[in-house]
Formats: C-alpha cells, structure tokens, sequence
C-alpha cells in the first residue's frame, strides 16, 4: 500500500533501521510504505520512517487504541497479542517472523509481571527498544499486568529458518 498524503498534524516518527526520533511537520508530504496491523512505515525525505503511534491519526487513521480487559492473561494470549506487532522493514508479525522465543506469567497475588524473551533480525538493530515499547503497549491492555519485561538476546541468533510457514507465505518464501 504505497500511498503519498500531506499529514494534518505534526507527528513522532523513529527512523528506520538506526531508531533516530523525529518530529516531522504538520503539512509534510510523506508516503505510506507499509500499513500493518495499526503500524505505519511511511517514506519522508528519503527516508523510512516508523510513525509513533499516538500520531496515526495525522496520517488519516484511526489510532485503535487497545481497550483494557479484565481476562487473566495466558501464554496463548500473549501470543497471539504479539502478533499485532510488526517489524518495520519486514511486513511479516514477530511472532512469524520468529523473534520471540518465549514468554513468561509470573503471578504476584492478584497482579501479573509478563517477561518476554526475544531477539531481532540482527545484533545491531537499532529498534529494538522501538519494538520493545509496542510490546509493553499491547501486553499492558490487562489491567492485572502491573510490568512487562522484555529482554534481548541473541543466541541463537535469528536466520530465515525461523519464520513460520505463514511468515514464509506472506514473503513469498514457500
């Protein structure tokens, strides 16, 4: 979905692959490289840019913010919330892309801590803490979730082997 627009309202962008943040201008001309789940990469002078996504309106789309739920979260569930999560230069969800490796519940009384082990594409991506803060978004929408925990690693380190069959669908790699 390659679409070029003029935004409504200054927004926050973070760069793509070195994680620089941004403010891009009200009235700016940009083009929207890649629209997944409520995730926007949108081209601006030159330059890929990863939209912050309080700022999605300004490019003409509801911001869906993630309602509150009172369900006790599970590992199954923190899954597939994961999979509302998209890398920025690859459109396939860290789940099939094979980023995270685990995830864990840990109950203190009546509250949750989420810990979430993961790695990314390679060593020295710099979005990690970009991609790290939309985890802690998605998995604080149970209200019982007092912290989420995400913590890099890279052994093993990601290759292409590690993504899901719809991952390699979605790519055209099957």
């Amino acid at each position: 979905m390659q679409k070029t627009i003029i935004i409504s309202n200054n927004i926050r962008a973070y760069r793509v692959p070195t994680a620089e943040e941004i403010d891009i201008s009200e009235g700016s001309k940009v083009t929207i490289m890649q629209s997944l789940g409520n995730k926007y990469t949108i081209l601006f002078d030159d330059n890929l840019y990863r939209v912050n996504e309080d700022d999605n309106f300004a490019l003409g789309f509801d911001n869906n913010k993630l309602s509150k739920t009172d369900i006790v979260p599970t590992s199954l569930l923190i899954r597939e919330d994961l999979k509302s999560c998209y890398d920025p230069e690859i459109p396939v969800n860290i789940v099939d892309l094979g980023l995270i490796y685990a995830s864990d519940i840990i109950n203190e009384g009546d509250v949750y801590i989420i810990k979430v082990l993961m790695t990314l594409t390679a060593p020295g991506c710099s979005m990690g803490d970009v991609l790290a803060n939309d985890i802690k978004r998605i998995l604080h929408k149970y209200t019982k979730v007092k912290e989420v925990q995400v913590e890099f690693t890279f052994d093993p380190l990601w290759d292409q082997t590690m993504i899901s069959e719809a991952g390699k669908l979605e790519l055209g790699l099957l």
